[in-house]
């Protein structure tokens, strides 16, 4: 019989002042630690609230206090003290259900490279009608739907782990990680992960001005310049295939053209105030 206290997985969750969420992050992965046991690493970087207190609190949990806040930095941390595959990356303000962590952990049960997520989420309860009309089309583009960006968490197989060496400095490790796996390898996975979206659209414009920055970041990269594969898959960006992707929508559902609207609004805005400074990009707004 197999050893019921070896971990199934490890579980690395980087915090910047999550002292709000991140008992609720933790909840379900306890939950399911109870019959499929989980190592669970809470890396807390640059924290100014109760985030270290509230997580040491919690039985079966391993917290590293890093006293320079940066996410890059934590998620090295976290895989430094990390011992077993598959590893999951969850961001500290999401909450996963029980049916996500299993389809995960089962996907990558291979020898082969694979990346996993679950189907996401966007809660606006909230947000304003731009945010709302935003994330109406949003979630009904391929990218959304078919990469695993923008979800708050991500898994990897050993073999694709071993695709690139530490985590790069770049503004978007889901978008870096993504783009290291063919569709292919890419796996969709049951379960639901929820993100609460920014409550107003200026702050909806910062955090897309943070993914345009990192689209464009990683297109000017060489992949070997960050520890990847030099066989790995492009850091081209996919702009004319979302906008494909747009018109096919509003053709075949032509209510939805105020929604496509404020979308391009949105992106368009974000795209032009895309240089950003500072280690941690994160909306507020949420919290």
């Amino acid at each position: 019989m197999p050893d019921v206290s070896t971990p199934r997985a490890s579980v690395v969750i980087p915090a910047h002042n999550e002292g709000r969420h991140i008992r609720g992050c933790l909840h379900p992965l306890l939950t399911l630690s109870s019959s499929l046991p989980l190592e669970i690493i809470v890396v807390a970087n640059g924290c100014q609230d109760d985030t270290v207190a509230v997580a040491r609190q919690v039985p079966g949990v391993h917290v590293l206090d890093l006293p320079e806040p940066g996410k890059t930095g934590a998620l090295n941390a976290g895989d430094e003290a990390a011992t077993t595959f598959p590893r999951i990356y969850l961001d500290a303000d999401v909450e996963l259900d029980q049916q996500a962590l299993r389809s995960m952990i089962a996907a990558l049960d291979t020898d082969q490279p694979r990346l996993a997520a679950p189907s996401v989420r966007y809660d606006t309860q909230g947000a304003d009608l731009w945010v709302r009309a935003y994330y109406r089309v949003f979630r009904q583009l391929p990218s959304a739907r078919e990469t695993t960006v923008g979800r708050g968490v991500y898994a990897v197989s050993k073999a694709g782990r071993a695709r690139f060496q530490q985590f790069p400095d770049v503004l978007g490790d889901d978008l870096f990680v993504n783009r290291l796996f063919t569709s292919e390898e890419r796996v969709v996975c049951e379960g639901w992960s929820t993100v609460r979206t920014p409550r107003r659209w200026r702050d909806l414009v910062r955090v897309r001005a943070r993914l345009a920055a990192g689209n464009a970041q990683l297109a000017r990269t060489n992949p070997e310049e960050v520890g990847a594969l030099a066989q790995s898959q492009d850091f081209s960006r996919t702009t004319s295939s979302t906008l494909r992707a747009l018109l096919r929508l509003v053709a075949s559902r032509p209510q939805e053209l105020p929604s496509a609207a404020v979308y391009v609004g949105i992106t368009t805005l974000a795209r032009s105030n895309r240089r950003m400074t500072g280690r941690w990009h994160r909306d507020e707004s949420s919290r």
